[in-house]
Formats: C-alpha cells, structure tokens, sequence
C-alpha cells in the first residue's frame, strides 16, 4: 500500500507519523516515510512550508484499512485502502479517471462519485493524465515577459495547491482511494510542448522550457511518487505487476515528448518503449498498455497531436 501525505506547516523538519490501520481497529501495520525531494533549489524555494511524504506498508493482509497521519499540523485519515488481492480466485476492480477541470460544483461531483457504492470495492484507480488543467483559464500574464512577472514553479505549485490540496471535493475524492498516475498535456500547457494557442510567451522556445522544466518538477512531486519504483532510464513509465490476474504497463507519452518536425519526433523515452516491446514479448497473463492519450485514432492536426502522428513509434507500440 502506497500514499502521499502532504504537510504544510512551519515545522517543515518534523516527519509525520503514519499507521495503516484496519477499519476494525485490531490492526496497525507500521509504514515507512520517506520525505519526496524538490527537482531544484527554486522549486523546492517555492513550495514555502509544504512538504510531501511517501509513505509505504508492505505484507499487509487482506482486508480494509485506512493510513492515518499524526502531525503537529493535525490528525487524518485517508479513505479505505483494499489490498490487491493476491490470488486468482478475487476479481480486481479499478476506476479510470481522467480530464479533470475544477468548474464550480466539479469537485463535490468527483467526490460524491468515489464515495459512491459503484465505487466502494473498487481496489485503484488510474488517473489517466490531465489530472488537473494548469492552463485553464488563459492567464493574462502568460505574454513574452510572463516568467519574469510570476515564476513557473510558483504558477505550477498554485495550481496543484487548488486542485490537489484544495476543499472543493476533488482533493477529498483523491485521498479516498489508492492511485497510480500518468500525465497528458494539460498538466503542463494545451498541445505541450508544441507551440499551444494559450498565450504569445508559448511562440517562444525560451519561455517553453520555463514552463515545461516546472511542470515537470511538479508531476515528479506531485503525482509521480505515487507509482511504483522503475528504472531512472525508463522516465515516468513503469510496470505494474501487483496483481497475478492481470499486468499493466503504463507508457508515460508527455513528460518526454518532442515537437513533431518534418514527420519526426518522439512521444515517448526511448528505454521505456524497449521495455514495453519487451514486457509485450514475456507477458504470462492478460496485459494492459495504459496511454494518457488514445491509441486507436487517426493522426491530429496541428493544434492537437497525438500518438499516431509519430510514425515510427507508434508502429511499433502496433506491434503487439
């Protein structure tokens, strides 16, 4: 079982304290903390007060649970925690959840959805990317001098601050379930890292970098350390083989692209399309291949490009 726990307080030194608790309460499991590392001295300058822990129980039995957190900022509890199961005999129930954008009411409506009963054997979720929409609204400030005025890992951590740690209900339906995560483009700007319709300052390769170098420190903040640890080469693809029904591999086809330039580019690490071609050929069970982004489509246009539209690896994600 695996968890992030934010704290922002002034005692940023002090590491809270973490149990997994059975809803019975017969049964705490210890859990490791480990504090997640800022990408950068102005990243990590910009976070202010907040901190985020991984937090890990490992051997835990069939059942349900909760984490509870003990902090000088307070005492929570996350949702219920349901272990994968470990045999072929339980099915394996998980949500798909994707392209969500805080309009009013949105928030109530995603919580009120996960506490639901549809929901309430479910054992994960997949958060299939465009996990909050960083660029919308347009803000006026995004104009050639936009990252003199507001630095981007300032603008990032805003957003992740009113969609992650907010009280609108999409941070209570996140905390109420177990979740792995892959990205698309909102989490860094519409159609990234081509050139966008969101604002003059994305016309100017400078200015992309800016904002793509603070949307990447704050996925790997943020959202990345939710999922299981894979090899540095592979980016922020990995494998899931916690289940003996099914394996999962989930492809990571934003954090890494390139812009699309005369029919050539890439949408995803090199390394990580090698192992997928390799998980494909040595599967032993049903698998899975999770994309942030549609697979079986024809290729987009210029303000929308996806997947086919890289020849070369998409034939080979076709494959198999």
């Amino acid at each position: 079982a695996r968890a992030l726990v934010f704290v922002d307080h002034a005692d940023t030194h002090v590491v809270p304290a973490v149990v997994l608790r059975s809803v019975s309460g017969t049964l705490d499991i210890p859990c490791a903390v480990t504090a997640v590392p800022a990408a950068s001295q102005e990243f990590d300058d910009e976070l202010g007060h907040l901190r985020a822990y991984l937090v890990q129980a490992r051997a835990v039995p069939a059942g349900r649970y909760r984490f509870h957190a003990d902090h000088r900022a307070g005492q929570h509890r996350s949702g219920i925690v349901r272990p994968i199961p470990q045999d072929t005999d339980h099915p394996l129930k998980f949500l798909l959840a994707s392209c969500f954008y805080a309009r009013t009411g949105a928030g109530g409506r995603y919580g009120q959805m996960i506490a639901s009963t549809y929901a309430a054997d479910a054992h994960m979720r997949l958060l299939m990317g465009d996990n909050l929409y960083f660029d919308v609204p347009i803000k006026a400030r995004w104009h050639i001098i936009g990252p003199l005025l507001v630095p981007p890992s300032r603008d990032m951590i805003g957003a992740y601050r009113r969609y992650f740690l907010g009280s609108d209900g999409y941070s209570d339906g996140l905390s109420d379930m177990a979740s792995v995560t892959t990205y698309d483009d909102h989490e860094l700007w519409n159609n990234a890292p081509e050139t966008g319709h969101i604002g003059l300052g994305f016309q100017i390769r400078t200015f992309r970098r800016h904002y793509r170098r603070a949307g990447v420190d704050a996925i790997d903040f943020f959202q990345q350390p939710l999922n299981p640890p894979s090899d540095p080469r592979m980016g922020r693809s990995f494998r899931w083989d916690e289940s003996p029904l099914v394996r999962m591999f989930v492809l990571d086809v934003r954090a890494e692209r390139t812009r699309l330039q005369n029919g050539a580019g890439i949408f995803a690490n090199p390394d990580a399309l090698e192992d997928l071609e390799r998980w494909a050929e040595d599967l032993d069970r049903p698998g899975v291949l999770v994309l942030g982004q549609p697979l079986w489509i024809k290729p987009g246009g210029e303000s929308d490009r996806i997947p086919p539209n890289y020849i070369e690896q998409y034939g080979r994600c076709l494959l198999y």
